[in-house]
């Protein structure tokens, strides 16, 4: 081998190991990207179901009192007879969940302060198998008059795909280049199994 080929190896398999790492961030890329659309369509058939099955929709609220340490869920006839209860009753979470068999399709939790502050909207989109495939959360607060959405995608493994979120002024709705200064809790559920009232919408 003379000096110059010598000298040329070097940099030929330096080109071949960026070729290759190029190569696999391309397919890593698209692989996410690839699930990232199949967790959308999968939302769009969460959304439907529950549109054309709004009336089998499985009501579940806490009905203890706002600062109660310990939550106390009830399971009610439909969502019809929530709102009947919560004339009477304050109620400031709550939550419309949709089933195909035995696995949960979606769940739409809805909850607020006495002083109607802040309200928060988080809806759970999930896998055939009960893990979390994506979840959205709005925080609408008057603090700041401010809106922020949260969008995280899950893989099957539970492992974060995709984090977004934006914020918006709370009155025009326009986004908004700084951050709310209140944010929702960054706590999620992975799994249907983790919801707090799992129990009360499957039942055994």
């Amino acid at each position: 081998m003379s000096a110059k080929a010598r000298i040329l190896q070097p940099k030929g398999l330096f080109v071949a190991a960026v070729a290759a790492i190029t190569v696999a961030f391309l397919t890593d890329t698209a692989g996410q990207t690839l699930q990232l659309r199949e967790i959308d369509h999968l939302e769009r058939a969460a959304d439907r179901y529950s549109r054309s099955n709004k009336t089998r929709a499985i009501a579940i609220a806490d009905i203890a009192e706002y600062d109660s340490p310990r939550p106390e869920w009830k399971r009610f006839a439909s969502e019809e007879e929530l709102d009947m209860f919560s004339r009477d009753n304050s109620v400031y979470t709550a939550a419309l969940n949709w089933v195909r068999g035995r696995n949960l399709v979606v769940t739409s939790i809805s909850s607020g302060s006495p002083s109607g502050d802040w309200a928060r909207y988080v809806k759970y989109v999930f896998y055939d198998d009960g893990r979390t495939a994506k979840i959205s959360d709005e925080l609408r607060t008057f603090y700041g008059n401010c809106i922020a959405r949260t969008f995280i995608y899950l893989s099957r493994s539970g492992r974060i795909l995709e984090k977004q979120t934006r914020s918006f002024d709370l009155v025009t709705r326009k986004p908004l280049k700084r951050s709310c200064d209140t944010v929702a809790d960054a706590s999620f559920h992975r799994n249907a199994r983790e919801l707090p009232f799992y129990a009360l919408v499957i039942r055994k």
